[in-house]
């Protein structure tokens, strides 16, 4: 699962790298799935946030980012707060896509255990049901952490 996660990061990244050789791309903003449909990413996963819904698939991708993202700038519909994106996760995985969202992960550039706190349950219940779960911290260098033991999962 780890591996799926980096391999995912690295296409944003590339995104990003892409996007800083670009001149006329300075004041552009991008969504998630711009980024990862102009890498040509072919896995067919659920992102959140998103602009296109559509079916359920085993990858299920979740964002929670306050400032740009690998060198990129975002959207303002996509800076979604770790709360709401919690919150969405769990609506998701144990309700509109269950039982197809078997591997789950969620990337945050903050860190806030009091609203992981809130969430832990539902998040526990997840990792139970055998579903793969990876929380990522981002970090604002552009490298990232596996957070899972640190959150309680």
């Amino acid at each position: 699962m780890k591996d799926l996660t980096l391999n995912l990061l690295n296409v944003l990244r590339r995104f990003g790298q892409r996007d800083l050789l670009m001149d006329f791309r300075e004041n552009t903003t991008f969504s998630f799935d711009e980024m990862l449909e102009g890498m040509g990413t072919s896995t067919n996963m659920n992102l959140f946030p998103s602009d296109s819904k559509g079916s359920c698939y085993e990858i299920a991708m979740f964002f929670s980012c306050h400032k740009p993202i690998f060198g990129t700038k975002l959207k303002r519909s996509q800076m979604v707060g770790l709360d709401e994106v919690l919150k969405k996760l769990v609506q998701q995985v144990l309700g509109t896509c269950y039982p197809k969202n078997k591997k789950i992960i969620l990337c945050t550039d903050k860190i806030d255990t009091e609203v992981f706190d809130a969430w832990i349950g539902n998040l526990r219940v997840i990792k139970s049901m055998g579903f793969q779960i990876e929380i990522v911290y981002l970090r604002s260098d552009g490298s990232e952490e596996f957070i899972n033991s640190l959150i309680g999962i």
